[in-house]
C-alpha cells in the first residue's frame, strides 16, 4: 500500500517511505514533529513494537522507536502531560482490549514514550 503525505519542502503531495513492518489496527499520533504509530497486526501476530515518522525531514523514513509491554492491537494513544510544574509531555498508550476501568485509574497497563 502507498501513502501520501503533504511534504512542506517541496509544497506538494508526495508518497510516503513505507513503515518498517506491515500493520493494521495501529494507534497512531503526531507528537514532537513525528508520527508514531504504536502496534498493531500484521495478520499473524499481535505486534508490540512502536514506529516514528520524522515529519520535520524533507525526506522522512520509518523507524523503529522502542517496544510496548505487551503486544496491542485496536488500542488508543494520548498525549497527556507527566508534570503541571514541569509541563513536560509523553505519549501514553492504553489498551482498550484488554483493561478495567480499574486498572486505567491505577495506570497498570500504561506505555510512555518520550
Amino acid at each position: 500500500a502507498e501513502y501520501m503525505g503533504y511534504n512542506v519542502c517541496t509544497d506538494q503531495w508526495t508518497i510516503l517511505n513505507t513503515m518498517t513492518k506491515a500493520r493494521s489496527a495501529v494507534s497512531a499520533v503526531n507528537f514532537a514533529d513525528r508520527l508514531w504509530v504504536f502496534g498493531g497486526y500484521n495478520g499473524a501476530d499481535f505486534l508490540r513494537d512502536a514506529e516514528c515518522l520524522d515529519v520535520s525531514k524533507c525526506d522522512p523514513t520509518w523507524q523503529q522507536s522502542g517496544f510496548m509491554r505487551r503486544p496491542k492491537s485496536g488500542h488508543a494513544t494520548l498525549i497527556a502531560p507527566l508534570s503541571s510544574v514541569i509541563r513536560t509531555k509523553s505519549l501514553t498508550i492504553i489498551d482498550t482490549n484488554d483493561v478495567s476501568m480499574q486498572q486505567y485509574a491505577n495506570m497498570a497497563d500504561i506505555d510512555e514514550f518520550s
